[in-house]
Order: structure tokens, then C-alpha cells, then sequence
């Protein structure tokens, strides 16, 4: 390589070490927003608070039901098709583990 030449970047694989806060809470999602961005995808969870409703009431009758916003993340659109993926697989596994407990009742 001649002096000022840089070297062709290399590939290298370096494991990591998932950790999660001790303190880090865990929210339930009943509802979820994905907006494009210019190079990410910002998906949004929200946990809905339908209201407590005693007797007999039509859903016009009812308020706007409020959805809190429990968790945003950024992910990069070109990462999102592994995202995806990896989630396909858990909900897999889950109805797998379903259908195997109810198997056994």
C-alpha cells in the first residue's frame, strides 16, 4: 500500500451483550402508529384507558377513549425488515406454546 493510501474498511462481527435496566418498566400496548421518515421508521405504542362505564350506554354515548403514549422508537428502514422478522418469530413460537398448552388441558 503506498504512504496516504486507507485501507479498505473492513467487516468485523463483535458480539453483544443485551442488558436491561433493573428499573426499566415494562408497559402493555393495545395500539401502535408507524410513521416514515426520511431514512427511519418511527413506530409508537400506546396503552388505551377506556373509561369505566356502569350500565347500559351506546358507544355514541361514550367519550373518546384516551391512549397514552408509552414507548417511541426510531429504527433505522433499512433494519426494519429484521425487526419484522424477528417479531414473525416470536409470535410464531408464541402460537406454538399456545396451541401445545392447550394440547395438554
Amino acid at each position: 500500500m503506498a504512504e496516504g493510501d486507507v485501507p479498505a474498511a473492513q467487516i468485523m462481527q463483535v458480539p453483544i451483550r443485551f442488558e436491561v435496566p433493573s428499573n426499566l418498566v415494562t408497559r402493555y400496548a393495545t395500539n401502535i402508529v408507524a410513521q416514515p421518515g426520511d431514512y427511519e421508521i418511527i413506530i409508537s405504542f400506546f396503552e388505551a384507558h377506556p373509561p369505566i362505564i356502569f350500565g347500559p350506554q351506546s358507544v355514541a354515548d361514550s367519550p373518546i377513549v384516551p391512549a397514552e403514549c408509552v414507548a417511541r422508537v426510531a429504527v433505522a428502514a433499512g433494519r426494519l425488515p429484521d425487526f419484522i422478522t424477528v417479531l414473525q418469530a416470536a409470535l410464531e413460537q408464541h402460537e406454538r406454546m399456545r396451541i401445545a398448552k392447550e394440547g395438554l388441558q
